[in-house]
């Protein structure tokens, strides 16, 4: 048996009969435990021809499509978020790679090579604001930047 996909999922659950579902033990004598449903669903499980008891019809009652389809959701809306986050850190990275590139005239191969091995900068708390002009005077020995 393969694994099914989430859309797979998604159609079986939409297929299947709705919830809530029910685990029961109908006779406490019997080693027999059911799951029911709104439209009838009854699924029996005898413990001593198939092994399941009744934490398995527990488990199969809790796993009703509502919750599937819950489930569902709440990861394609984390890997909708996962993949803004991948964008916004792909255009930071570009924004990065643009600004090294701008500034490389201006400054040593030593700065170069220490701002390449800082790894954490709080970008919350700082703010650029230099033009090409402040750079060069600088560089100049101008005391205007």
């Amino acid at each position: 048996m393969t694994t099914p996909t989430d859309k797979d999922l998604r159609a079986l659950a939409l297929a299947a009969t709705p919830g809530p579902w029910r685990a029961h033990n109908k006779d406490a004598s019997k080693e027999e435990f059911w799951v029911d449903g709104p439209r009838c669903l009854n699924m029996h499980f005898d413990q001593e021809a198939a092994g399941f008891g009744f934490r398995d019809a527990a488990f199969i009652a809790a796993a009703n499509p509502q919750t599937v389809i819950g489930l569902l959701d709440r990861i394609e809306a984390g890997k909708r978020e996962r993949d803004k986050w991948m964008s916004l850190a792909g255009d930071l990275r570009s924004q990065l790679e643009e600004a090294k590139a701008a500034l490389k005239p201006f400054v040593t191969e030593d700065t170069i090579r220490f701002l390449e091995t800082t790894t954490m900068l709080d970008v919350r708390t700082v703010s650029i604001d230099v033009t090409v002009g402040d750079l060069r005077r600088a560089k100049a020995g101008g005391t205007d930047a």
